[in-house]
């Protein structure tokens, strides 16, 4: 199976200062993140790959080999979106006083 990936001619694309383009994908473990993630390192795209547990990254980088991409230009971040900086779940009410 072979994602399909549409890309944006490269004169319209948002360029870091030094020219170079990243990416940051999240739910990269999934079917969809992980197939978005080897296409972008395989167009040499500096790829971000943001994972809610680290653990499953293991997974996904036995996947990445079996398929021989080139994972130097990916680097992995564990984000959890449901929950703030302070370790309360999005979406708790606040109580009132």
């Amino acid at each position: 199976m072979k994602a399909a990936l549409h890309t944006v001619p490269s004169e319209s694309t948002i360029a870091c200062g030094d020219g170079t383009r990243n990416a940051l994908v999240f739910g990269a473990t999934g079917f969809i993140g992980r197939w978005l993630v080897k296409e972008l390192l395989d167009q040499g795209i500096s790829t971000t790959a943001a994972v809610r547990n680290l653990a499953r990254f293991g997974a996904l980088a036995d996947w990445m080999r079996d398929h021989n991409v080139d994972t130097t230009a990916l680097s992995v971040v564990e984000v959890d979106l449901a929950v703030d900086g302070n370790g309360v779940e999005a979406g708790t009410p606040e109580p009132h006083p």
